[in-house]
């Protein structure tokens, strides 16, 4: 049992800081799409998974549907369709989709 534990111990730690880089913004920090902006934004369905909120807003304007995490309080959390993050993180509530 011994060796099992140990082999468990060291797989436990390869496993935690695999599941915090996933958490974690991307190195280097820049949107791959303008490869300019700082990463505040994952996509789990686009293509080009971490924009910029610039980046952010112009892809999923035809797209409010996606999976989208926003990059708060240091790790990657999921944000609604209704909201977009401004340049300084800040979530922002947008009122873009409108009935004819």
């Amino acid at each position: 049992m011994s060796n099992l534990t140990s082999r468990w111990d060291t797989s436990r730690k390869l496993l935690f800081e695999a599941v915090l880089s996933y958490e974690g913004l991307p190195s280097p920090d820049c949107c791959q799409m303008c490869l300019e902006g700082a990463v505040l934004v994952r996509c789990t369905e686009c293509a080009v998974s971490f924009m910029c909120p610039s980046c952010d807003e112009k892809v999923h304007q035809f797209l409010p549907f996606h999976n989208r995490d926003g990059y708060l309080n240091g790790y990657f959390q999921s944000i609604p369709p209704t909201v977009t993050l401004d340049e300084n993180g800040t979530m922002q509530t947008t009122c873009k989709y409108t009935i004819p």
